[in-house]
């Protein structure tokens, strides 16, 4: 094994420069954050029939459409999966978070139903 000298250098190895940990945490997501995700994955799809029952009786009248925009996800004690729903053909939408348990549970955590659109980015609620 090689000794570094006064000066700092080693002798018969190279020398590596450390990658900055900054750079790193702007290429790895968050553990725990949200992330988008490319599709919305055909289980969430599925369930949102269940979900959208449940809304209706809710806030007492029927949505005029009930589709899936885009999501996103988060790894937790399971999955929480953040839906953009349109829900008419104006462009109105609903933000739903979806909580996926490992047995593949799904159930409505939250909801956002008030003034958005389809250009309402999804973040965390």
């Amino acid at each position: 094994m090689s000794r570094p000298s006064k000066g700092g250098k080693s002798f018969g190895r190279k020398q590596e420069k450390a990658f900055p940990f900054v750079a790193l945490a702007l290429i790895i997501t968050m553990l725990g954050g949200m992330a988008l995700n490319d599709s919305v994955p055909e289980t969430v799809i599925a369930f949102l029939a269940t979900a959208r029952t449940d809304l209706e009786a809710s806030r007492g009248s029927a949505y005029e459409s009930f589709s899936a925009v885009s999501c996103g996800s988060q790894v937790v004690a399971g999955t929480n999966w953040f839906v953009k729903v349109q829900v008419s053909a104006a462009g109105a939408c609903v933000h739903l978070r979806i909580f996926e348990d490992f047995g593949g549970n799904m159930q409505v955590h939250s909801t956002q139903l008030e003034d958005l659109t389809l250009d309402s980015p999804i973040e965390y609620f």
